[in-house]
């Protein structure tokens, strides 16, 4: 689990989102969610192990953005900042590989 901090912190620099905390939380019903209040992402730990660095960044990246624009809407704002660290192309690659590892019972941004 070493792994997911490590990448979590450079994500949090690349961003540029400081104050920003992780916590790995157990049988969620999303892959990954954000509290804007506490400042918190959170990813679910059980599927954290399935997943490669590139899909781990690509759900922190996400995470972080809604922290460091302090809103939850997936916005033309939104989509912009993201792209701006993974290409649009790259992104729905990755995505669709993401979407593909998902246990039964967690969902992905819903």
């Amino acid at each position: 689990m070493r792994r997911v901090y490590r990448i979590f912190e450079e994500c949090k620099k690349l961003v540029g989102v400081p104050n920003a905390k992780l916590r790995l939380v157990s049988r969620a019903k999303k892959i990954a969610s954000t509290s804007l209040r506490t400042r918190i992402v959170y990813l679910t730990k059980e599927v954290v192990p399935l997943l490669s660095d590139e899909e781990l960044k690509y759900l922190i990246i996400h995470e972080l953005i809604h922290l460091k624009y302090n809103f939850l809407h997936h916005s033309p704002k939104f989509f912009e900042e993201f792209y701006r660290y993974i290409p649009k192309e790259e992104a729905d690659r990755i995505e669709l590989s993401l979407m593909s590892k998902l246990p039964l019972g967690i969902g992905f941004w819903v």
